[in-house]
């Protein structure tokens, strides 16, 4: 199942999609597949795994933290996709990485790997969306979506630029400046996923700071899926109860009346 036929079925179950991030290698490169695993086995609706770079311009300390671990560990994007292929994960899983080890891995084969290995989509924060289109032609023909990030400070006529070039969701940055786990969600946040609403063609989900049951509580009736990372990686690190932590999340998912901005656009 992809991207947009997962939002399209959770939708149908009214409620919105939960999408949790983890990063490739950490706390080891087993532990890190492992926890893919479970993942699969609590029913989140989509895994993102962060491939571990030197300069992860996009993430805060906490994702930080855990690429310098990864690294160590000798996680690459190579060995991601070759280590995933081994799983045969049927819960959809986005890759996110960074240019460089695109470029490296040969754009010309990455995509066909990724298809292969279980990759439905592919998030690179640090490519402008002028390059997108140049990387789309190949995502397109191996089936791999293209998901490109809008901030609260994004123009309205970027915002669309960005949407066209999108193929499984917008992925709309909560705040400005890098992820990690708030206590409290930009106040304007709101106000900013309804004009993102109102705008683009893609499912909306919503990243960068999320990290309490209550948050999603909070934006559900905006958005059409949450992004949850930060928090995940602490949550390993300290050693928590992941599998509780991620029912707390799925308690909050439903959407008990659908606002009209979501209802519309689907």
């Amino acid at each position: 199942m992809g991207i947009h036929e997962k939002f399209k079925e959770v939708k149908k179950e009214g409620r919105i999609a939960l999408i949790v991030y983890i990063t490739f290698g950490y706390p080891s490169v087993g532990e890190s597949l492992d926890i893919l695993k479970l993942l699969e086995d609590l029913g989140v609706d989509m895994i993102e795994v962060g491939i571990p770079f030197s300069d992860p311009v996009a993430d805060g300390k906490t994702i930080q933290y855990a690429s310098e671990v990864a690294l160590r560990n000798e996680a690459t994007l190579r060995k991601a996709i070759k280590e995933i292929d081994k799983l045969r994960v049927n819960t959809p899983i986005i890759m996110m990485t960074y240019y460089n080890p695109v470029l490296a891995y040969g754009v010309d084969r990455i995509f066909a790997d990724m298809k292969e290995a279980g990759f439905y989509g592919m998030i690179v924060p640090d490519l402008p969306v002028e390059e997108v289109a140049k990387l789309k032609a190949r995502t397109t023909t191996d089936g791999i979506d293209f998901i490109n990030l809008v901030t609260p400070v994004t123009p309205d006529s970027r915002v669309r630029l960005i949407d066209d070039v999108t193929d499984g969701f917008i992925y709309c940055v909560s705040l400005t400046g890098t992820t990690g786990a708030r206590d409290r969600l930009n106040p304007e946040l709101i106000p900013f996923l309804k004009k993102i609403q109102k705008i683009v063609k893609n499912p909306v989900a919503v990243g960068f700071g999320i990290s309490k049951p209550e948050h999603i509580e909070h934006i559900k009736k905006y958005a059409d899926g949450v992004i949850i990372g930060s928090r995940i990686i602490e949550a390993i690190r300290s050693r928590e109860n992941l599998r509780e932590l991620i029912k707390s999340y799925q308690k909050a998912l439903r959407v008990e009346n659908e606002s009209d901005s979501r209802s519309s656009r689907k």
